[in-house]
């Protein structure tokens, strides 16, 4: 119990610091549409909707869609979803560009 809590307090602290550019979004129109639906979604309070949003719009931008990872990782972490975050997280990993990205990927 103690461990998953530790989890949950390093996760929040990775995203918070990974919040550059993150209002760019997926680059497919489609997977745009698809994210701005799920941004809804999460204002409504819907969060399990909203996180299956974030992973559909991420799927149809082909993995490339930091923001929606950002997102999977958050939400994923907050419903018990390890598989979607866990994911998300393997998908930054493989994305990240530069050693800074790739450290805080790693992180």
């Amino acid at each position: 119990m103690r461990c998953c809590g530790l989890l949950v307090i390093l996760a929040g602290l990775v995203v918070s610091s990974l919040a550059q550019n993150d209002a760019e979004g997926p680059t497919n129109e489609k997977a745009q549409k698809t994210y701005k639906r799920a941004l809804e979604d999460l204002h409504q309070h819907m969060t399990s909707a909203a996180l299956d949003g974030f992973k559909k719009a991420d799927k149809q931008d082909d993995g490339h869609c930091l923001a929606c990872q950002k997102k999977m990782i958050k939400y994923g972490i907050e419903l018990g979803e390890w598989k979607t975050a866990e994911t998300a997280g393997e998908e930054m990993v493989i994305e990240a560009h530069s050693a800074k990205d790739l450290a805080v990927a790693h992180y």
